[in-house]
């Protein structure tokens, strides 16, 4: 696989040849069966103040490769580097210090929320575990923080539940920020939220990156939102990054048969705008038995023999535009 990950300045965080395989027991002595691929070789990187949007079918395995960044679950191989250092070889204790720089901001606010706690002390926890300073400081921070996210002061002593799913939303953002980290990884973070809702809490993201200058790394099914707040995207299928480009270069001119389809679902704001939909034909095939070659081969309108055969690198069919198709070789 060619390397696009290279770059003038050192990446915030890097993934190198990501793997993650989940064994499937069965039968009545749990033998392990065939693995399930959910991420099956990945490789990018994000700039500092930079977002990359990964997008995809749902089970493509976006949610997968978030949870590998974080540490929440083992990678079965590959590297991950934040700010230039391996973090996927760090030990339990080892990765603790390094968390700090790494957040997360999840798809349903209320279940990533202690019902039971303040919000005031939801925001402070970390600032409590991390930062040495005295109470007064932390409530003044989290005080500042709730600002921050268009929260008021008079907010500070509710409970997750006295607040709307987006002022929830908020509260974790204001949580996620409290340490400064270097990188946020957004998954799927306005799904759940009302379309109104959705344009306030993603336009407050891109504020907050402009005035803090952290890395979103932005999992979302949704491509117009993703256009929006994207630097650059990434398209996922079936565990391996097909597609990944500057957004304005990926939704202009997509390069890969997959990305062209996800392209034509999305709906144009124009009623006299005429577009083409691309309906694939078949399912998605099994990721504990992919096709061999090309994944999308079986789905894909323009599949020749070879791509039955080869599984197709991604390379760079055009200045800074990588995609994993034959057609384009």
């Amino acid at each position: 696989m060619n390397d696009m990950t290279v770059a003038a300045k050192t990446p915030v965080l890097a993934v190198r040849n990501l793997k993650k395989h989940f064994a499937i027991p069965k039968g009545i002595f749990g033998l392990a069966s065939a693995p399930v691929k959910a991420v099956d070789g990945l490789a990018f990187s994000i700039q500092p103040g930079e977002t990359l949007g990964l997008v995809g079918e749902s089970g493509c395995g976006k949610s997968t490769v978030g949870k590998l960044i974080l540490r929440l679950i083992e990678p079965t191989d590959g590297e991950i580097e934040l700010a230039g250092k391996r973090i996927d070889t760090l030990s339990r204790s080892a990765m603790r210090a390094e968390r700090r720089g790494l957040q997360v901001v999840f798809q349903d606010p209320y279940a990533s929320l202690n019902p039971r706690m303040r919000a005031v002390d939801i925001v402070a926890e970390p600032l409590r575990n991390f930062e040495p300073q005295s109470k007064a400081e932390i409530e003044a921070r989290v005080a500042w923080l709730f600002g921050k996210v268009g929260l008021r002061a008079d907010q500070l002593s509710r409970y997750p539940h006295e607040f709307s799913g987006g002022q929830r939303q908020r509260l974790v953002i204001a949580r996620a920020l409290a340490l400064n980290p270097k990188v946020i990884v957004c998954d799927e973070p306005v799904s759940a939220l009302d379309v109104s809702v959705q344009a306030q809490v993603i336009n407050l993201l891109i504020d907050l990156q402009h005035e803090f200058g952290m890395s979103y790394l932005f999992i979302a099914h949704d491509l117009a939102v993703v256009q929006h707040i994207s630097h650059r995207v990434a398209v996922m299928y079936l565990g391996r990054i097909v597609e990944i480009a500057d957004k304005k270069a990926l939704y202009a001119s997509p390069q890969h048969p997959y990305t062209e389809a996800l392209l034509s679902a999305v709906p144009v704001p124009d009623p006299t705008a005429k577009s083409k939909r691309i309906i694939l034909q078949g399912d998605v095939p099994s990721p504990i038995k992919p096709p061999p070659g090309c994944h999308f081969h079986t789905r894909c309108p323009y599949a020749e023999a070879r791509c039955k055969i080869d599984t197709p690198a991604l390379r760079e069919v055009r200045p800074g535009h990588f995609a994993a198709c034959h057609l384009r070789g």
